[in-house]
């Protein structure tokens, strides 16, 4: 058995390295995409992780209060000293804000700490001295922004130059730490007897289990008791759905990877037919024709995943990218690539179980039939005329537009019931299943259609849409190519959407000048935010009728589900950035502490206008009535709209997360926010008339689709190796025809052209197919994210976006299509006619 594996099967590698290299390839494409996301999962765990027991240092437990910032009493800390069992109870502040460097050629997110001495308990002993008003600076951030480097906070600009410096620091989150005493932290940051957090470690002999319980009682309900290694809260909600979305497309591209895999078997076992039928005439069995086959395949496989183990690391970073901007932003914590060797192991898995089950059916078929009749009607078999299969295409495309109607139904009425967020995300699954599925099926129908319309066409064109028309392996290569574009131009035309909601919605929100000292997006955790003494100053600026300041929250609840706590001391105090779905919106009953919600968070407990819901608050668990139901996507639609007053009472005084200034009747906003900026306020102070802050919105959320753009260029990769692969399969079937082809006078660059015209063919279909599918695709996930986030954006397609990958494509494929084609064109015209 070794010897027939080693002689008929092991060989072709030596025979045939580069078919192995691009089998391989094949597979590590596919598994580079699933592999990625395991990459991206792993690596947000573990960073968050590592970042959370860092600041724990030694500490099992945690204390968090209801808000983000400012979230304990100072007086909890007391309570949690006198429970059983704690051995230290260490408070902190744990603030993001912004370093600058003297030059401003440099900012960087950092994590401002406030603590007293007993943080020696986490930190070891540094000479703590709680009189002392300096930072203690990490060595490696004083040497990133040198000399005159300053700090943000929420009340002045705190120069570093004279702080002690400490390589200890080095060690927490990337060296971006900065240490005050607790007491000058509280006032920098504003939390006036407030804390963050407070970590614990248990005394001597009690458990770690047993503290927490008695923790949790001694905190009340409203206050939360985490272990170290818990993420923040709120943080595993910003993967999840692009981790949920890469998921998707990962799947299918493991699935295109493992039928270009086969597609190299069948490859492989027409050009060995002969060896099969001699190794079955000399006493081979099936079992072992489909052994050897199958073992050949997993070498390639297997191969193929460890390659794609690199693929995946590789993606996973402009991936972690994206995503890491959300975590700097509300933590300060930077994300980094964690890729264990378990990786390698999955990869290889992936790519050897992708590769078998995808040839697992032409290697028994080339095992257990009679071989010597197979090959003999081979041509016939392989290259009958393909049925244009109308009816399949129907069935498929009726599937694909029932998904669409069902996820539009289902999206009815803002999505507040139990069971829309299910049928939407099935609709969205269906849609994708029935369009993908039809434009394998059509590609054959048009490209049959195409040929009638170019009769006129040289010969060479006409025999290549003939090729493509008739060629079973089609399918594979269009569904490759309309993957690539389609995916494209949803990206594509979800952010034109998104650009043109917020475009619309700050627009339409009156003449308002944004006051920003932060980046704009994504940001109602960094400290730094327009000062007191800004706030007064920006009253008195010419042209401004009132400064309206809006308090922006995550907030914890008991269940340890966060909610977004928003308010607004503007008039009226109550602006709706959405549509109302249920209820109403009435000022007078906001003003009486009535509060409106998002969808989700109404889906979640089941709540209607009029009912109550309970609100997590610094000092215990509030009911609060509801009076409407508002269509908004901010917080994953859990966002709560309440008074500035609730806000005050619930978590105390808040600086506000974002400022802008309502402009007088007849003064221009451009005006306005030039003599803001002329008059000097604050340092890093922008000040941006509506279209201006409007496209640095959408700037922003522009950037982090970048993780979906870094799988479509995946995608691309994919379809450049499946045309390769599928057209060099075709070559050696066709070769009779080829031979053919070449006695009757067809020059060899006329062959070459007819292959290429194969491929530009496949390209083309592939991008007005994959086009035409997406916008099936992109109303559904419309309708899905409506219901499962909240937001409903307008309906915009970029019809650039298909046109201009649809370009790349064609000229990576026309490239795909050389190898073939070159070979093609070498055919010897004898052999070729003496070929069985």
């Amino acid at each position: 058995m070794t010897g027939f594996l080693r002689v008929l099967h092991l060989r072709q590698f030596r025979r045939h390295p580069a078919r192995a290299i691009l089998t391989a390839l094949s597979i590590a494409a596919g598994v580079a995409l699933a592999v990625s996301v395991v990459v991206v999962q792993t690596s947000f765990d573990r960073s968050i992780t590592s970042f959370g027991r860092t600041l724990a240092g030694p500490a099992p437990l945690r204390v968090v209060g209801p808000a983000a910032r400012g979230g304990l009493d100072a007086r909890v800390v007391d309570r949690i000293r006198a429970v059983p069992g704690v051995g230290v109870a260490v408070p902190l502040v744990q603030a993001v804000t912004i370093a600058d460097s003297a030059d401003g050629e440099r900012s960087e997110l950092v994590t401002a700490i406030g603590a007293d001495c007993s943080m020696e308990a986490l930190f070891g002993r540094f000479g703590c001295d709680g009189a002392a008003a300096t930072p203690l600076v990490s060595a490696r951030l004083a040497r990133r922004l040198g000399p005159g480097a300053t700090l943000r906070s929420d009340v002045r600009s705190v120069p570093l130059d004279g702080a002690t410096t400490s390589s200890r620091l080095d060690g927490i989150n990337r060296g971006s730490a900065v240490i005050y005493p607790l007491a000058v932290s509280q006032q920098l940051f504003a939390r006036p007897g407030a804390v963050d957090v407070v970590y614990v470690t248990p005394a001597p002999g009690t458990p770690v289990e047993t503290l927490r319980a008695r923790l949790a009682d001694a905190v009340g309900p409203q206050n939360g008791v985490l272990s170290s290694a818990d993420p923040p809260p709120g943080m595993k909600s910003a993967a999840a759905f692009v981790l949920a979305l890469l998921g998707l497309l990962s799947l299918f591209a493991l699935a295109v990877g493992g039928m270009l895999a086969r597609n190299s078997v069948v490859l492989s076992l027409v050009e060995r037919r002969r060896d099969l039928a001699v190794a079955a005439a000399v006493g081979a069995t099936p079992r072992m024709l489909t052994t050897g086959i199958l073992a050949e395949v997993a070498i390639v496989g297997a191969a193929g995943g460890a390659i794609g183990a690199f693929g995946g690391v590789l993606l996973a970073k402009p991936v972690l990218d994206g995503i890491d901007r959300f975590v700097a932003r509300a933590i300060g914590a930077h994300l980094t690539v964690h890729a264990s060797p378990a990786v390698i192991g999955l990869s290889i898995a992936l790519g050897l179980g992708a590769a078998v089950l995808a040839t697992w059916r032409p290697a028994r078929q080339a095992a257990r039939l009679d071989i010597a009749a197979e090959l003999s009607s081979r041509d016939t078999a392989e290259e009958a005329a393909v049925s244009t299969h109308v009816k399949r295409a129907a069935i498929l495309i009726a599937i694909g537009v029932a998904g669409v109607v069902a996820a539009h139904v289902a999206s009815s009425g803002g999505g507040l019931e139990p069971w829309q967020p299910i049928a939407t995300e099935l609709g969205v699954v269906v849609a994708s299943v029935g369009l993908i599925g039809s434009v394998g099926t059509l590609a054959p129908i048009v490209a049959t259609l195409v040929g009638r319309v170019l009769h006129g066409a040289p010969g060479a064109a006409r025999l290549g849409i003939a090729n493509v028309a008739r060629s079973r392996r089609t399918g594979v290569m269009t569904i490759a190519v309309a993957s690539a574009v389609g995916v494209a131009f949803s990206i594509a035309s979800t952010t034109r959407s998104i650009h043109d909601a917020v475009t619309s919605d700050i627009l339409s929100s009156g003449d308002r000048v944004s006051i920003n000292t932060v980046p704009v997006s994504n940001s109602i955790n960094i400290e730094g935010k327009p000062w007191p003494s800004t706030m007064a100053a920006l009253a008195k600026i010419p042209g401004v009728a009132s400064v309206d300041e809006q308090v922006v929250m995550l907030v914890r609840q008991p269940d340890g589900s966060t909610i977004g706590v928003s308010a607004s001391d503007g008039d009226p105090p109550l602006r709706l950035d959405g549509d109302l779905v249920r209820g109403t919106a009435d000022q007078a009953r906001f003003a009486r502490g009535e509060v409106v919600i998002g969808p989700n968070l109404a889906r979640r407990f089941h709540v209607h206008p009029g009912d109550r819901i309970a609100i997590a608050g610094r000092d215990g668990v509030v009911d609060v009535t509801v009076q409407g139901v508002e269509q908004f996507g901010d917080f994953n639609g859990t966002l709560v709209r309440m008074p500035m007053s609730m806000v005050t009472r619930l978590y105390g005084e808040q600086p506000p997360a974002f400022v802008s200034l309502l402009v007088k009747p007849g003064a221009d906003p451009v005006a306005v926010a030039r003599a803001v900026e002329a008059a000097h306020l604050q340092p890093h102070l922008e000040a941006s008339p509506p279209r201006e802050i409007a496209e640095t919105i959408a700037g922003e959320v522009s950037a982090q689709v970048s993780p979906f753009w870094a799988l479509q260029r995946s995608l691309v990769v994919v379809a450049f190796v499946a045309v390769l692969f599928t057209l060099l399969l075709s070559a050696v079937q066709r070769r009779r025809e080829l031979g053919v082809l070449g006695a009757i006078g067809m020059r060899p660059s006329e062959i070459a052209a007819m292959v290429i015209s194969e491929g530009a063919a496949v390209a083309l279909i592939g991008a007005v197919l994959g086009t035409v599918a997406s916008i099936g695709f992109i109303l559904a996930m419309g309708d899905a994210v409506a219901v499962v986030i909240g937001f409903q954006d307008p309906l915009r397609f970029d019809l650039l976006a298909p046109v201009a990958w649809g370009v790349v494509v064609l000229a990576l494929v026309l490239v795909a299509a050389s190898w073939p084609a070159w070979r093609a064109a070498r055919t010897e015209v004898l052999p070729a006619l003496q070929y069985e």
